[in-house]
């Protein structure tokens, strides 16, 4: 049973089109250990891959990566075999 996720480096992408923006943010306010919110972004989101928007005390600043979404269906299963939501 996975009872936790660690995001690290590559599992977060910009989502503003200038990303020094998100950078900036991630530099700024958030500090190694803090707590982010992910909450599913059910419009990026497909049956095979999870997507995310990343949040730090409310404010967006990124969502989280491809690969990041492949690791997390192959550790949870995708939603064709697992026939359920997106955590």
């Amino acid at each position: 049973m996975t009872l936790g996720i660690e995001i690290q480096v590559g599992d977060i992408e910009p989502i503003h089109e200038d990303p020094n923006a998100s950078q900036a943010t991630l530099l700024s306010a958030v500090a190694p250990g803090d707590a982010l919110t992910l909450d599913l972004d059910v419009d990026a989101s497909t049956l095979t891959l999870p997507v995310y928007s990343v949040a730090h005390d409310g404010n967006p600043v990124g969502r989280t990566s491809h690969s990041f979404g492949d690791a997390l269906a192959s550790r949870i299963g995708n939603l064709e075999s697992r026939r359920n939501t997106w955590p």
